[in-house]
């Protein structure tokens, strides 16, 4: 099966790709430690030393597998004196990102951490959209609540669930980037028998919006979580070893395990989309890890 047979499958919102973006821990030492590594004062006066990655996942509602397509390492550059963080390794990936997946549409997933000028300027600029979580009483929030006529409201039943939503298009970011305007979407999802609230999100968008489209954008929205579920938490979990380091080196060694490490993940993936047989033997094995050890 090529790619070209593959991607529509995934497309989601009208033909865009939903790409996950998140990082994660994959080293941590109180004792070994190299010129890249992030440094990190604890209250007791010792000091960590980590490495971290930026990964970048096609994920899709309703599916398991999960493709892993970029990576970023999120560790002190050369030369330098502070500390390199998460935004600063999205800058390097996007780009990159937008190379690969060229011949698509793209929407990024993010958390409430990207919810900024700066990231959404950057998106725009690759030609890639976004979904974004909002939490708070953000800036969006405020002009909601001064003029909630803006809001448009819909509702549905997902078995014994209730599910509310609203929407609103054409807002300011912020006041420190007035000419960004984006759309918003605020989701409750609520037990009928108990009346207890079983989830809530909100989420900022540069995806159109109209009511027909939303019950799938809240599902793409919230596929953000299988970059925790079905990959960090695999791979940390699930018989690859992510999170115990197979050596630090003095350079660039930790960070090179954990690019193959997802690489084989990668693999391993393409091989549970579309190998019946990878899939049998997994499904008798119920795990990735047992399958692994028999495979050993």
């Amino acid at each position: 099966m090529s790619e070209h047979e593959v991607w529509p499958e995934r497309e989601v919102l009208g033909g865009y790709v939903a790409i996950s973006v998140d990082a994660t821990g994959h080293y941590c030492s109180t004792s070994k430690s190299c010129p890249h590594c992030l440094e990190r004062k604890h209250r007791n006066g010792q000091t960590s030393y980590q490495h971290q990655m930026l990964a970048a996942v096609n994920v899709c509602p309703g599916q398991s597998t999960v493709f892993p397509l970029a990576c970023e390492a999120i560790v002190k550059q050369d030369g330098a004196k502070k500390n390199d963080c998460e935004l600063n390794a999205a800058r390097r990936l996007i780009p990159r990102l937008a190379q690969v997946l060229a011949q698509h549409k793209v929407v990024c997933v993010f958390d409430a951490l990207y919810a900024n000028g700066p990231h959404i300027q950057m998106l725009s600029e690759h030609d890639m959209r976004y979904i974004i979580v909002v939490k708070g009483q953000n800036f969006v929030r405020i002009q909601l609540d001064r003029e909630p006529q803006l809001l448009q409201h819909l509702s549905w039943r997902k078995g014994q669930r209730e599910c509310r939503a609203s929407f609103a298009c054409d807002l300011m970011l912020n006041g420190a980037h007035q000419h960004i305007r984006t759309n918003y979407v605020t989701y409750v999802e609520t037990d009928l028998a108990t009346g207890k609230q079983l989830y809530c999100g909100s989420w900022i968008t540069d995806l159109p919006l109209e009511a027909g489209m939303i019950k799938e954008f809240v599902a793409v929205a919230r596929a953000r979580w299988k970059i925790e579920n079905e990959t960090f938490n695999t791979l940390k979990n699930q018989g690859y070893h992510f999170g115990h380091n197979y050596g630090h080196g003095k350079k660039y060694l930790a960070t090179n395990f954990a690019i193959l490490t997802l690489l084989a993940f990668a693999v391993d993936q393409i091989a549970q989309h579309l190998d019946t047989e990878f899939q049998q033997a997994r499904q008798v094995f119920g795990s990735r890890k047992l399958l692994w050890e028999r495979i050993k």
